[in-house]
């Protein structure tokens, strides 16, 4: 498990940090990109 090990935490690090970035600011950055 020493090859998936590496890639999920890869994708554990880059999925979070995007989902975060998408639930965290719902707000400000949904109505910039509706006003878009």
């Amino acid at each position: 498990a020493r090859g998936p090990d590496p890639s999920t935490s890869s994708t554990r690090i880059r999925a979070p940090r995007a989902e975060s970035t998408h639930l965290t600011p719902p707000g400000p950055p949904s109505g910039r990109t509706t006003g878009v």
